[in-house]
């Protein structure tokens, strides 16, 4: 319970940094890296736009997804509940490091807030496995 409790609180706090479209890093990135800088993008815009539903089945893994649930509430209910404060920063990748199928991106949070976003490859795309502070 505190570790989905955590993970709640960890994603609200850097979703509710998302919002108007801003210098998101991507173009600072080539081959995996900027993938990987990709989905940290697709995370602020679809956090921007309070698509909880995009969040949880596009740009999280599945264990994550599961992890933001409680109860009866699914992850997208979690999420939509946690992107209402969304203000009008966005995020920006400020360093990518990929070692095979893991991946580690520095992100600023608008306000200037750094967190850690740990992704994994799914597939042939990378999904949000984890979100801590930096």
């Amino acid at each position: 319970m505190l570790a989905r409790r955590s993970s709640v609180l960890v994603c609200a706090a850097l979703l509710s940094a998302c919002g108007a479209e801003a210098s998101t890093g991507v173009d600072e990135f080539s081959g995996e890296e900027r993938r990987v800088a990709q989905v940290v993008a697709d995370l602020g815009t679809a956090g921007g736009d309070g698509d909880a539903a995009e969040i949880c089945s596009e740009v999280l893994t599945s264990q994550l997804a599961d992890r933001l649930k409680a109860g009866t509430r699914t992850c997208t209910q979690e999420l939509e509940d946690a992107l209402g404060d969304a203000d009008e920063f966005g995020l920006t990748t400020r360093e990518v490091v990929v070692n095979g199928t893991s991946a580690t991106a520095r992100v600023e949070a608008g306000g200037g807030g750094i967190r850690t976003i740990d992704l994994v490859r799914q597939g042939s795309g990378w999904r949000v496995a984890s979100i801590r502070p930096a």
